[in-house]
């Protein structure tokens, strides 16, 4: 009896929205969706007061702009993108600029104190800084934002808001954003966007919020299985490398590598998360993606995989095993009580979570189950199948294993399993936290 152990790739934030009422003057209207390069950015950065602001806004803003020739002050809204970084001032009525809820700053906070969290919600004003200017100032321009930024809530008092990644910052935790620049000005990018992971259909969509801001389209990923973490480091090594002057353009073939990200960071901490056998380079296709409800209003570039619909999550397998590595193990085996005794527990368990993974469900959590496949030789491989359906006594899953003696399957292939057959269980909640697995240790065991 063969069982297939490890994870078979290595590998954040959901979405609260806060957006400019109409009645509000803080930013142009957005920009138009092209699959063009970008030739202008335009973002918005928001100082919540708590409840009121501690200062005038305006002058605060006038005062730290004296002694700063990079930007220019507009006294509102322009009708065009200015032809040079600009940056304008609106302190809207709060309801046209709501604060997130307490709820969502679960998710959608950094570094805020209880104290901050609960005033947040019940701010009374809020100063909109909003900045525009042609595309090849957006990185300077968004570097300065920060420092902005951090002066108005030192100096005014509040919590401060990335309209764009659509997350909200203790002032310590802003100034965090200012550092870990690489010497020659780059940022890590991961430190600066979003990547939104929700349930569409029976799979994930992941999308990137934030590269607005920096001049450049956002990352979308449709149909991934929420097993597949690693995915999340195929955009970020995306974003990272446009970031750095990486041109890639939907309808063409773009080169990934490891090797070739310029910010010695986050180049040190991508090969840290390979494995051995990763080649560190990959070329991806691409096309523009189509927006869904909820969207950043910004092009969009998808990493597509060109193909029958059915080996899709094959494809994104291959991918992720060409970039990062796999790391796959067998254990020879022989079942004895003990073994189908806590396998049995298992499987009760796993079958109380049937509810939450049936047709219709919606859930972030991951259920993967261990499943019985049998083999050339007659005997049986004991594969892991991450649930993306379970409709009766079916389990329809991908495969998370590449088999040992199962020729025609790989790690993700399509396969259906029946809930009978079930050996073990590992339920994976969004917080990484985690339950099941309740034969590896006897396993190890008898290996």
């Amino acid at each position: 009896m063969g069982f297939a152990s490890g994870a078979a790739f290595v590998g954040a934030a959901a979405c609260a929205m806060v957006a400019l009422g109409s009645g509000a003057s803080a930013g142009p209207a957005a920009p138009p969706r092209s699959e063009e390069p970008a030739r202008e950015f335009r973002f918005l950065v928001a100082v919540y007061h708590l409840p009121r602001a501690a200062c005038d806004p305006r002058k605060t803003l006038e005062r730290w702009l004296q002694k700063r020739s990079d930007l220019t002050l507009l006294a509102a809204a322009p009708r065009v993108t200015p032809p040079r970084p600009s940056v304008w001032l609106a302190t809207p009525p709060i309801a046209d600029f709501a604060p997130p809820e307490e709820h969502s700053l679960k998710y959608f906070g950094r570094g805020l104190s209880a104290a901050e969290t609960r005033a947040l919600p019940a701010s009374e004003a809020v100063s909109v800084l909003a900045f525009a200017g042609p595309a090849a100032a957006a990185l300077a321009t968004y570097r300065r934002s920060l420092e902005l930024g951090a002066f108005m809530a030192k100096e005014c008092g509040g919590v401060l808001w990335d309209d764009e990644a659509r997350l909200a910052f203790s002032p310590a935790a802003w100034a965090e954003r200012s550092n870990g620049w690489s010497a020659d000005g780059l940022p890590d990018v991961s430190e600066h966007i979003a990547i939104h992971m929700y349930r569409d259909g029976e799979l994930i969509r992941m999308i990137t919020l934030g590269m607005a801001k920096l001049g450049l389209p956002d990352v979308v990923v449709n149909q991934v299985p929420s097993s597949y973490a690693a995915m999340e480091n195929v955009i970020r090594l995306l974003c990272q490398r446009m970031v750095e002057g990486g041109r890639p353009v939907a309808g063409r073939d773009f080169t990934l590598a490891v090797a070739d990200v310029r910010h010695p960071d986050v180049r040190r901490w991508l090969e840290g998360v390979s494995l051995k056998n990763a080649r560190g380079k990959a070329v991806v296709h691409l096309a523009t993606g189509k927006h869904d409800k909820g969207d950043p209003d910004n092009p969009l570039l998808e990493v597509v995989f060109p193909g029958p619909p059915r080996g899709l999550q094959e494809r994104q397998a291959d991918l992720l095993a060409e970039l990062f590595g796999g790391d796959e193990r067998v254990l020879k085996v022989k079942s004895d009580t003990a073994l189908r005794e806590a396998s049995t527990r298992a499987r009760q368990k796993a079958l109380r979570l049937k509810p939450r993974f049936a047709s219709g469900q919606s859930t972030l959590d991951t259920l993967q189950v261990k499943a019985p496949f049998t083999t050339t030789s007659g005997g049986t491989e004991w594969m892991w199948v991450e649930v993306v359906r379970w409709q009766g006594s079916t389990i329809h899953g991908v495969l998370r294993n590449d088999p040992f003696e199962v020729p025609g399957l790989k790690t993700g292939s399509r396969v259906d399993v029946e809930e009978s057959s079930i050996f073990d269980y590992i339920l994976v909640h969004p917080d990484g936290s985690r339950e099941g697995n309740e034969t590896q240790p006897l396993l190890e065991q008898r290996q």
